[in-house]
């Protein structure tokens, strides 16, 4: 699913961990926010590739990586 035009839920919620990282409808209004947010930084680079390492962590992995809400 794209968020907006160069992101991915699926590059958002990328873990390692096997564990479950589905975002909620709130959650996920949240990331295509960030979506936009990041396609405006993108373009004042001037549209090139961001690489996106974490944006999304549920409950499970948050506490995976021993991290609190």
């Amino acid at each position: 699913m794209n968020l907006s035009e160069h992101f991915t839920l699926a590059e958002l919620t990328h873990t390692n961990t096997g564990l479950p990282n589905t975002p909620n409808e709130e959650e996920l209004r949240r990331l295509r926010t960030l979506a936009a947010l990041m396609e405006k930084v993108r373009h004042t680079l001037g549209d090139k590739p961001i690489t996106v390492n974490s944006a999304f962590r549920s409950n499970a992995v948050n506490s995976a990586y021993g991290s609190v809400d």
